[in-house]
């Protein structure tokens, strides 16, 4: 029988959270699944990168409370940006809620970016 190595997981805690930073954020707590050791690992990634575009547009408001779940339970490792993309296509998808909004701001990451339209164009 021809056994298979995970040498994925038998990476360090930091490059993993280093390589998961480079996923949207939904893919990188959907790696929770993949065994124990990853259960927690998706809560210290620097990155936090939410897209509405991974949700159905009438189901924005799962988008919000993904949002709420992800910034509520994330832990306390060092947040350096949170990005949020509220467009589908061209289309701008409601404007974020303050409440997550303000949870974002009290994780004191150095960059906060949330797409806007340009009502001025």
């Amino acid at each position: 029988m021809n056994e298979t190595i995970d040498r994925l997981s038998s990476l360090p805690d930091d490059i993993l959270i280093h390589i998961l930073s480079f996923l949207r954020t939904r893919e990188a707590v959907q790696t929770c699944i993949l065994s124990k050791r990853w259960r927690n690992t998706w809560a210290s990634v620097p990155v936090l990168n939410f897209h509405v575009s991974d949700y159905n547009e009438n189901e924005s408001w799962k988008f919000d409370q993904f949002v709420n779940g992800v910034l509520e339970n994330r832990g306390p490792a060092l947040l350096d940006t949170i990005i949020s993309s509220r467009y589908v296509g061209d289309r701008y998808i409601d404007p974020p809620p303050i409440g997550w909004l303000h949870r974002a701001t009290l994780l004191m990451p150095r960059v906060i970016s949330v797409d806007i339209p340009d009502c001025y164009g």
